[in-house]
């Protein structure tokens, strides 16, 4: 793990460098030993930072903000092998299903997302917010109803949950009405037409919705 004082040299081997003032490189410094999003994994070590600072200094013309030094530092480091859960399938991702009734338009909408998991390798596999911190988003939504986490026992967020009953009630008339025996290849592309159509998007959200990095999700 590397060390504060090793993160703050190496801050100052940059701002001597390229004329940077003391306070910038204290600044850059609590960055990476202490912002919950941009610090520093405890597999990064002094000689590892101190090899990023050096290699910036040497390649590049202007000053890293911290994700550029953070980022170099990790791939000049030997990362050991992370390990998921059993909750997320060893994938360090778990799948996040938000429902809620829009308070102007009294209309369910639903948004399925990825998120990163809590276990080690989810942790070091996003910047942003683990799904927890997506679950208590969506309880506080106003209009709330619902958010379904995969799990052990629930391992996929199934389509039937993701469109929604009356959505999926529709998909599942529209395919009887198209006859049987179309493949499985037949299936899938007819779920994601229907649930492209306009009039069902009023029921559910999926497709439909901006990324959400921020917010540590990422849409379908």
């Amino acid at each position: 793990m590397a060390t504060r004082t090793a993160i703050t040299q190496a801050c100052r081997t940059i701002a001597d460098a390229y004329g940077k003032p003391d306070k910038w490189a204290e600044g850059m410094a609590a960055i990476l030993a202490e912002n919950p999003g941009l610090k520093l994994p405890e597999w990064v070590t002094d000689e590892g930072i101190s090899m990023a600072a050096e290699s910036w200094c040497r390649d590049e013309s202007h000053p890293p903000v911290a994700q550029e030094l953070r980022s170099l530092a990790l791939r000049l480091s030997r990362r050991p092998q992370v390990s998921g859960c059993h909750d997320c399938g060893w994938t360090g991702r778990r799948e996040v299903l938000q429902v809620w009734v829009d308070p102007e338009t009294g209309q369910e909408r639903r948004r399925h997302a990825i998120s990163a998991c809590t276990c080690e390798k989810g942790r070091e596999y996003t910047m942003h917010a683990v799904y927890t911190e997506v679950v208590r988003a969506a309880q506080g939504r106003p209009g709330f109803v619902s958010v379904t986490v995969t799990n052990r026992a629930h391992e996929v967020i199934t389509a039937r949950e993701r469109m929604g009953e009356q959505a999926w009630a529709e998909f599942q008339r529209q395919a009887r009405a198209r006859g049987q025996g179309m493949s499985r290849e037949q299936l899938d592309q007819d779920l994601r037409a229907t649930i492209g159509r306009p009039e069902l998007r009023r029921q559910q959200d999926l497709y439909a919705q901006p990324s959400h990095h921020d917010r540590g999700e990422w849409e379908l």
